[in-house]
Protein backbone atom coordinates (compact mmCIF):
# COMPACT_ATOMS: atom_id res chain seq x y z
CA UNK A 1 0.00 0.00 0.00
CA UNK A 2 1.60 3.13 -1.00
CA UNK A 3 1.29 6.45 1.04
CA UNK A 4 2.33 10.13 0.19
CA UNK A 5 4.98 11.25 2.28
CA UNK A 6 4.60 14.81 1.26
CA UNK A 7 1.02 15.25 2.72
CA UNK A 8 2.24 18.02 4.75
CA UNK A 9 3.72 20.02 1.91
CA UNK A 10 0.21 19.21 0.10
CA UNK A 11 -1.79 20.98 2.50
CA UNK A 12 0.58 24.24 3.12
CA UNK A 13 0.59 24.57 -0.70
CA UNK A 14 -3.51 24.01 -0.52
CA UNK A 15 -3.70 26.33 1.85
CA UNK A 16 -1.50 28.97 0.08
CA UNK A 17 -3.42 29.22 -2.88
CA UNK A 18 -6.28 29.79 -0.92
CA UNK A 19 -4.76 32.67 1.15
CA UNK A 20 -2.88 34.12 -2.12
CA UNK A 21 -6.73 33.81 -4.08
CA UNK A 22 -9.40 34.84 -1.44
CA UNK A 23 -6.78 37.29 0.44
CA UNK A 24 -8.10 40.99 0.97
CA UNK A 25 -4.56 41.95 1.48
CA UNK A 26 -1.73 41.91 -1.40
CA UNK A 27 0.70 38.66 -0.92
CA UNK A 28 4.29 40.18 -1.38
CA UNK A 29 5.73 36.74 -0.90
CA UNK A 30 6.13 33.11 0.69
CA UNK A 31 8.59 31.42 2.74
CA UNK A 32 10.36 28.61 3.00
CA UNK A 33 11.97 26.61 4.97
CA UNK A 34 15.62 26.83 5.48
CA UNK A 35 14.34 30.87 5.38
CA UNK A 36 14.23 31.02 1.25
CA UNK A 37 12.08 34.02 0.16
CA UNK A 38 10.72 33.67 -3.06
CA UNK A 39 7.93 36.69 -4.84
CA UNK A 40 4.30 36.18 -5.60
CA UNK A 41 5.29 36.97 -8.82
CA UNK A 42 8.39 34.59 -9.31
CA UNK A 43 6.24 31.74 -7.82
CA UNK A 44 3.48 32.66 -10.73
CA UNK A 45 5.55 32.13 -13.47
CA UNK A 46 6.88 28.73 -12.77
CA UNK A 47 5.38 26.47 -14.47
CA UNK A 48 6.38 22.99 -12.23
CA UNK A 49 4.74 23.24 -8.39
CA UNK A 50 5.48 20.29 -7.35
CA UNK A 51 9.01 21.22 -6.83
CA UNK A 52 8.20 23.48 -4.26
CA UNK A 53 9.44 22.82 -0.80
CA UNK A 54 7.51 23.62 2.76
CA UNK A 55 6.23 26.64 2.82
CA UNK A 56 6.42 28.19 6.21
CA UNK A 57 5.08 31.57 6.29
CA UNK A 58 3.04 33.78 3.45
CA UNK A 59 3.73 37.65 3.31
CA UNK A 60 0.74 39.81 3.48
CA UNK A 61 0.78 43.87 3.06
CA UNK A 62 -2.19 45.55 4.26
CA UNK A 63 -3.26 49.32 2.96
CA UNK A 64 -1.21 51.27 5.12
CA UNK A 65 1.82 48.68 3.85
CA UNK A 66 2.74 47.19 6.81
CA UNK A 67 3.64 43.43 6.16
CA UNK A 68 2.36 40.62 8.02
CA UNK A 69 3.11 37.35 7.83
CA UNK A 70 1.07 34.40 8.17
CA UNK A 71 1.46 30.69 8.21
CA UNK A 72 -0.58 28.38 5.83
CA UNK A 73 -2.96 27.05 8.18
CA UNK A 74 -6.81 27.46 8.99
CA UNK A 75 -6.12 31.05 11.12
CA UNK A 76 -3.87 32.32 8.65
CA UNK A 77 -6.52 31.89 6.12
CA UNK A 78 -9.41 33.72 8.21
CA UNK A 79 -7.13 36.46 8.60
CA UNK A 80 -6.06 36.58 5.07
CA UNK A 81 -10.03 37.06 4.26
CA UNK A 82 -10.53 38.91 7.09
CA UNK A 83 -12.94 36.69 9.29
CA UNK A 84 -10.58 37.34 12.46
CA UNK A 85 -8.22 40.58 13.14
CA UNK A 86 -4.29 40.29 13.57
CA UNK A 87 -4.42 40.02 17.69
CA UNK A 88 -7.17 37.50 16.90
CA UNK A 89 -5.15 35.37 14.90
CA UNK A 90 -2.06 35.56 17.21
CA UNK A 91 -4.44 34.61 19.98
CA UNK A 92 -5.67 31.35 18.13
CA UNK A 93 -2.16 30.80 17.07
CA UNK A 94 -0.79 30.62 20.80
CA UNK A 95 -3.91 28.70 22.15
CA UNK A 96 -3.13 26.25 19.37
CA UNK A 97 0.33 25.92 20.19
CA UNK A 98 -0.56 25.49 24.13
CA UNK A 99 -2.74 22.81 22.91
CA UNK A 100 -0.59 21.22 21.24
CA UNK A 101 2.08 20.57 24.11
CA UNK A 102 -0.43 19.99 26.44
CA UNK A 103 -1.31 17.08 24.26
CA UNK A 104 2.50 16.07 23.81
CA UNK A 105 2.39 16.43 27.49
CA UNK A 106 -0.28 13.95 28.41
CA UNK A 107 0.66 11.22 25.51
CA UNK A 108 4.25 11.45 27.16
CA UNK A 109 3.13 10.95 30.57
CA UNK A 110 0.75 8.10 29.95
CA UNK A 111 3.43 6.16 28.18
CA UNK A 112 5.40 6.87 31.19
CA UNK A 113 2.87 5.69 33.52
CA UNK A 114 2.04 2.35 31.10
CA UNK A 115 6.23 1.54 30.80
CA UNK A 116 6.86 2.34 34.79
CA UNK A 117 3.94 0.31 35.36
CA UNK A 118 5.20 -2.75 33.33
CA UNK A 119 9.11 -2.42 34.58
CA UNK A 120 7.82 -2.59 38.30
CA UNK A 121 4.80 -5.49 37.18
CA UNK A 122 7.77 -7.36 35.57
CA UNK A 123 10.46 -6.82 38.27
CA UNK A 124 8.42 -7.05 41.52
Amino acid sequence: MCFSTNVIEQQALTISDKIIKYSIYKPVSLDFIGEKSVGIQDIIKQSNREKISLITRINLENNEGLQISVEPNENGLKYAMGEISYKGYKKLQSQENRQFIGYFFAISSVFLLISWASISWFFI
